[in-house]
This record gives C-alpha cells, structure tokens and sequence, in this order.
C-alpha cells in the first residue's frame, strides 16, 4: 500500500515558484468523493473483493468483527476508527459528533473554515486507521489508541 502511495505522489505535477496550496474544486454537495471510492471499488475492502469474486473467508470487519468492512466502516465507523477520531478531536478541542459520512470528513467544515492543518491532520488519521486494518489483517496485530495518537 505504501508503494500505491509513492506511486500516486510521483504522478502529481508542481509548477516551480508556486506555493503549495490545497484546493477543492467541487460542490459539497456532490457525493464525488464516496462515489470514487466505493463505485470504482479501487480501496481494496473485504466488500469490494467480494464484489471482484474474490474467495474470503468473511467480509467482516477484520479489526472489529461489528460489520461489514466497507471503506466507510474501517475509516469512520470501526470501534478502532471511533476511538482514535475521538482522541484527535480531544487533541484539538473539537466538541462535536463523530463523522457520519466520507463527505463530512473529507470536505465538511469543523467549526468554520477549514484550514490546512487540520486537513493534514485528517488524512493522516486516516491513513493510520487503514495502516492499523493492515497489521491487523496481515500481521494479527491490534493499534493502540493512545500511541496512533503520537504518530498523528
């Protein structure tokens, strides 16, 4: 997963002299981002290789058991990804309900405007949810909460 990654960051192109910047050029509105992730199928989740027929022995959740593992459930919904947003959101102050959808937590707002930072702050947390799914499904070994935090 780390070389899809490096993969990914190699096929971006940067313009010399331009400050980085993140901009997001679509409607809030518009399911875009779930509808990436979930209708191409391209995050390879138990329910999306089931879909491809490939033969697993259970499209449960492998961190939790509590559902089925879709790319929503592992990055907002699993028990292991509920309680590592709720440390974060401790971290930084944040006093609100857990994210419901993919939308809210890639394009909602958190208290007005989104800065970089706290964008920064969300992706990683998700990619450490998906790295700890990893260790869970390939090595057998569980995340620790408090420690995923130090990593963010």
């Amino acid at each position: 997963m780390d070389n899809d990654l490096c993969e990914l960051i190699k096929s971006f192109t940067f313009e010399e002299g331009e400050k980085d910047k993140w901009i997001w050029n679509l409607h809030p509105c518009e399911k875009y981002l779930t509808n990436a992730l979930t209708k191409i199928g391209r995050i390879p989740v138990r329910v999306e290789l089931d879909k491809r027929g490939i033969d697993l022995d259970s499209v449960r959740c492998t961190v939790c058991d509590n559902d089925l593992e879709t790319v929503e459930h592992i990055l907002l919904k699993c028990s292991f990804a509920k309680d590592t947003w709720n440390r974060v959101f401790r971290w930084w102050g944040i006093d609100r309900p857990l994210y419901s959808c993919l939308e809210e937590m890639f394009i909602g707002d958190i208290g007005g405007s989104k800065s970089m930072l706290w964008q920064a702050v969300e992706w990683v947390s998700g990619y450490l949810i998906w790295k700890n799914r990893n260790l869970t499904l390939f090595q057998r070994k569980k995340g620790n909460g408090p420690m995923m935090l130090n990593e963010v």
